[in-house]
Protein backbone atom coordinates (compact mmCIF):
# COMPACT_ATOMS: atom_id res chain seq x y z
CA UNK A 1 0.00 0.00 0.00
CA UNK A 2 1.05 3.78 -0.30
CA UNK A 3 0.90 6.68 1.14
CA UNK A 4 -1.11 7.81 -1.23
CA UNK A 5 -3.82 5.62 -0.95
CA UNK A 6 -3.99 5.83 2.80
CA UNK A 7 -4.70 9.52 2.14
CA UNK A 8 -7.25 9.11 0.03
CA UNK A 9 -9.25 6.52 2.22
CA UNK A 10 -9.09 8.66 5.15
CA UNK A 11 -10.23 11.53 3.03
CA UNK A 12 -13.23 9.40 1.74
CA UNK A 13 -14.03 8.19 5.31
CA UNK A 14 -13.64 11.74 6.11
CA UNK A 15 -16.55 13.15 3.76
CA UNK A 16 -18.57 10.48 4.24
CA UNK A 17 -18.75 10.99 8.16
CA UNK A 18 -19.19 14.88 7.24
CA UNK A 19 -16.26 15.95 9.39
CA UNK A 20 -14.34 18.72 8.43
CA UNK A 21 -10.61 18.69 9.69
CA UNK A 22 -10.82 20.12 12.51
CA UNK A 23 -14.36 17.88 13.58
CA UNK A 24 -12.69 14.89 12.66
CA UNK A 25 -9.18 16.37 15.20
CA UNK A 26 -12.68 16.89 18.06
CA UNK A 27 -14.16 13.53 17.07
CA UNK A 28 -10.05 11.58 18.10
CA UNK A 29 -9.49 13.91 20.44
CA UNK A 30 -12.59 12.85 22.12
CA UNK A 31 -11.86 9.05 21.38
CA UNK A 32 -8.28 9.17 23.02
CA UNK A 33 -9.44 10.31 26.23
CA UNK A 34 -12.67 8.14 25.99
CA UNK A 35 -9.92 5.17 25.51
CA UNK A 36 -7.73 6.44 28.77
CA UNK A 37 -10.76 6.31 30.65
CA UNK A 38 -11.80 2.91 29.74
CA UNK A 39 -8.23 1.67 30.35
CA UNK A 40 -7.77 3.55 33.51
CA UNK A 41 -11.13 3.72 35.03
CA UNK A 42 -12.24 6.21 37.20
CA UNK A 43 -8.88 6.91 38.01
CA UNK A 44 -6.58 8.97 35.67
CA UNK A 45 -9.12 10.74 34.84
CA UNK A 46 -10.53 11.42 37.94
CA UNK A 47 -14.73 12.44 37.84
CA UNK A 48 -14.58 12.97 33.97
CA UNK A 49 -17.66 11.24 32.55
CA UNK A 50 -17.93 10.86 28.82
CA UNK A 51 -21.03 12.92 28.28
CA UNK A 52 -18.91 15.29 30.14
CA UNK A 53 -16.25 15.09 27.23
CA UNK A 54 -18.84 15.40 24.86
CA UNK A 55 -20.08 18.60 26.16
CA UNK A 56 -16.60 20.26 26.27
CA UNK A 57 -15.34 23.51 24.81
CA UNK A 58 -12.96 23.03 22.40
CA UNK A 59 -10.18 24.62 24.46
CA UNK A 60 -11.35 22.24 27.67
CA UNK A 61 -10.95 19.03 25.35
CA UNK A 62 -7.62 20.68 24.19
CA UNK A 63 -6.71 20.91 27.88
CA UNK A 64 -7.79 17.76 28.76
CA UNK A 65 -6.35 15.83 25.55
CA UNK A 66 -3.16 17.28 26.71
CA UNK A 67 -3.18 16.61 30.63
CA UNK A 68 -3.22 12.53 28.52
CA UNK A 69 -0.28 10.68 29.74
CA UNK A 70 1.14 11.03 25.77
CA UNK A 71 4.20 11.31 24.69
CA UNK A 72 3.55 12.53 20.89
CA UNK A 73 0.57 14.79 22.18
CA UNK A 74 0.70 16.80 18.67
CA UNK A 75 -0.09 13.66 16.68
CA UNK A 76 -3.66 14.26 16.66
CA UNK A 77 -4.05 17.88 14.69
CA UNK A 78 -6.21 19.10 11.76
CA UNK A 79 -2.75 19.94 10.11
CA UNK A 80 -1.26 16.27 10.21
CA UNK A 81 -4.71 14.98 9.29
CA UNK A 82 -4.33 17.11 6.01
CA UNK A 83 -0.83 15.69 5.61
CA UNK A 84 -1.94 12.37 6.03
CA UNK A 85 -4.64 12.60 3.22
CA UNK A 86 -1.99 14.23 1.00
CA UNK A 87 0.09 11.32 1.50
CA UNK A 88 2.81 13.67 2.37
CA UNK A 89 3.48 12.24 5.82
CA UNK A 90 3.25 8.32 8.04
CA UNK A 91 1.58 8.17 11.02
CA UNK A 92 1.76 5.42 14.01
CA UNK A 93 -0.14 2.84 14.64
CA UNK A 94 -2.12 4.45 17.57
CA UNK A 95 -3.42 7.45 14.84
CA UNK A 96 -4.70 5.27 12.77
CA UNK A 97 -6.89 3.03 15.45
CA UNK A 98 -7.70 6.38 16.72
CA UNK A 99 -8.76 7.52 13.18
CA UNK A 100 -10.44 3.97 12.68
CA UNK A 101 -12.28 4.17 15.73
CA UNK A 102 -13.66 7.85 14.78
CA UNK A 103 -14.55 7.37 11.24
CA UNK A 104 -15.96 3.59 12.37
CA UNK A 105 -14.24 2.01 10.12
CA UNK A 106 -12.58 -1.85 10.24
CA UNK A 107 -9.04 -1.11 12.03
CA UNK A 108 -7.32 -4.25 10.81
CA UNK A 109 -8.51 -2.42 7.28
CA UNK A 110 -7.06 0.88 8.16
CA UNK A 111 -3.62 -0.34 9.64
CA UNK A 112 -3.39 -2.44 6.16
CA UNK A 113 -3.90 0.17 4.25
CA UNK A 114 -0.82 2.27 6.31
CA UNK A 115 1.37 -0.95 6.22
CA UNK A 116 0.85 -1.76 10.20
CA UNK A 117 0.00 -3.91 12.40
CA UNK A 118 -2.54 -4.29 15.40
CA UNK A 119 -0.79 -4.57 18.40
CA UNK A 120 -2.45 -7.71 19.11
CA UNK A 121 -1.30 -9.45 15.95
CA UNK A 122 2.56 -8.33 16.32
CA UNK A 123 2.29 -9.31 19.91
CA UNK A 124 1.11 -12.77 18.34
CA UNK A 125 3.85 -12.74 15.61
CA UNK A 126 6.70 -11.81 18.15
CA UNK A 127 5.73 -14.54 20.70
CA UNK A 128 5.47 -17.51 18.10
CA UNK A 129 8.35 -16.04 15.79
CA UNK A 130 9.55 -19.25 15.04
CA UNK A 131 6.17 -20.61 13.45
CA UNK A 132 4.19 -17.79 12.29
CA UNK A 133 6.48 -16.04 9.49
CA UNK A 134 6.82 -19.90 8.19
CA UNK A 135 3.30 -20.36 8.85
CA UNK A 136 1.97 -17.32 6.60
CA UNK A 137 4.71 -18.24 3.88
CA UNK A 138 3.06 -21.44 3.43
CA UNK A 139 -0.56 -19.68 2.66
CA UNK A 140 0.34 -17.05 0.50
CA UNK A 141 -1.19 -19.25 -2.97
CA UNK A 142 -4.27 -20.26 -1.05
CA UNK A 143 -7.72 -19.08 -2.61
CA UNK A 144 -10.12 -17.13 -0.27
CA UNK A 145 -12.10 -20.26 -0.24
CA UNK A 146 -9.12 -21.95 1.22
CA UNK A 147 -9.35 -19.08 4.12
CA UNK A 148 -12.40 -19.48 4.78
CA UNK A 149 -12.12 -22.93 5.63
CA UNK A 150 -9.40 -22.65 7.27
CA UNK A 151 -10.87 -19.95 9.64
CA UNK A 152 -13.17 -22.56 10.57
CA UNK A 153 -10.61 -25.04 11.29
CA UNK A 154 -8.80 -22.62 13.68
CA UNK A 155 -11.80 -21.44 15.04
CA UNK A 156 -13.00 -24.67 16.19
CA UNK A 157 -9.54 -25.50 17.80
CA UNK A 158 -9.61 -22.38 19.89
CA UNK A 159 -13.44 -23.53 21.09
CA UNK A 160 -11.54 -26.85 21.78
CA UNK A 161 -8.99 -25.01 24.00
CA UNK A 162 -11.15 -23.08 25.51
Amino acid sequence: MSKESLGLLIRKLRKEKGFSYRGLEKEMKKMAIKLVMDESGDGVMGDFRQQEVQGMSDKELDKLYKSLDKKDKNAISYVNIVHLENGRIETKRDVLVLLAKSLDYNEDALLAEGDKLGSDVEEIINKKSDVVPAFLRSTKHLTNEDWDELSKVVQKMNKKND
